[in-house]
């Protein structure tokens, strides 16, 4: 199988989950009673806290003396940025 074809699957495979579930969840929160507000500040935490985890790690990541190859992948796969 070419490479193309593997990475398409392998990134289908990680993101269907959240690309089935993300247009519905405003809506399952609206049934739960939660104002727009409120639901927006939901669903922009984790970019919020994306924003600050990912200058942290890669600081960490830089100051690390002989880590180990996983421990830079990891880091350097969180610090990215859609």
């Amino acid at each position: 199988m070419s490479l193309p074809i593997r990475l398409g699957l392998f990134y289908s495979a990680i993101f269907i989950g959240t690309g089935a579930s993300s247009p519905y969840m405003p809506v399952w929160f609206a049934d739960r009673g939660l104002s727009g507000a409120q639901i927006g500040l939901i669903l922009s935490l984790p970019m919020l806290a994306r924003a600050f985890t990912a200058p942290l790690l890669a600081v960490w990541a830089d100051s690390c003396i002989g880590a180990s190859a996983s421990e830079t992948a990891v880091s350097a796969a969180v610090s990215r940025t859609p």
